[in-house]
C-alpha cells in the first residue's frame, strides 16, 4: 500500500501530467484517487487546486474504497480502503490546531470498528505527537515511529508531522525514513 499527499493530477504545474497514473503504471499497481479538497469547495476553482489530490495505491484491485470528507477545514478528504482484512486510512490535516482537533474526533468516530487500523499522512501536529492521545486511545493504536524522529522539513528534518498509527495487532518488522527530496517532507516507509 502506498499513500501519496498532495500529489499533482494533471494541472499546469506538471505539464498536464497524472502524477497519480504515472506513478501507478510504473509500479503496476491500482489507484485510488480524488480532489483532496471535495467537489463543491471554492478551492476547485482554482487550476492548481482542483488537481491537488491525495492518492492511495495498492497492488491488488480493491473493491472496498470510500472518499470522505471532513466536515471542517480546507483539506477534507479521507481515503479509506480495505486491503487483506485491515482497514488504511490516508489523511491530511489542518495546519489550523482547532479546526485539527475536529478533525481528528471526527476520524476517531469514522476509524471506530472492527478488526485492525492503519492510519495515516501528514497530521501537521505542529504541538508535537501529544494532539494524536486521545485518537490514538480511542482506536487503541500506536506510532510506528518509536523513535519519534522528525520528518519535517525534508532538507533539515525537526519537527515529526507524518504518522503511520497502526493497531496493536499489527507489528512493525522495519520503519524507515528514506532522507530523499521528493516532498517538502520525508517518506515513511513501513514493514
Amino acid at each position: 500500500i502506498i499513500g501519496l499527499v498532495e500529489v499533482d493530477m494533471g494541472s499546469y504545474r506538471t505539464n498536464f501530467v497524472n502524477q497519480v497514473e504515472v506513478i501507478a503504471n510504473r509500479l503496476k499497481h491500482h489507484h485510488h484517487s480524488t480532489n483532496k479538497y471535495g467537489k463543491h469547495f471554492f478551492a476547485c476553482s482554482f487550476p492548481i487546486l482542483r488537481k491537488q489530490a491525495n492518492a492511495v495505491l495498492t497492488k491488488k484491485m480493491i473493491p472496498d474504497k470510500n472518499f470522505h470528507f471532513f466536515p471542517v477545514g480546507f483539506k477534507k478528504l479521507i481515503i479509506e480502503v480495505i486491503y487483506e482484512g485491515i482497514r488504511f486510512f490516508l489523511v491530511h490535516l489542518s495546519i489550523n490546531k482547532k479546526i485539527r482537533q475536529i478533525q481528528l474526533s471526527y476520524l476517531a468516530e469514522l476509524a471506530k470498528g472492527k478488526g485492525p487500523v492503519i492510519v495515516a499522512g501528514d497530521f501537521n501536529t505542529f504541538s508535537g505527537e501529544k494532539e494524536l492521545e486521545e485518537l490514538q486511545k480511542k482506536l487503541g493504536i500506536y506510532n510506528s515511529n518509536h523513535e519519534k524522529k522528525p520528518t519535517f522539513p525534508a532538507w533539515k528534518p525537526r519537527t515529526q508531522l507524518d504518522f503511520i498509527l497502526c493497531s496493536q495487532e499489527i507489528k512493525i518488522r522495519k520503519f524507515r525514513i528514506p532522507h530523499v527530496k521528493f516532498s517538502d517532507h520525508l517518506p515513511l516507509l513501513i514493514d
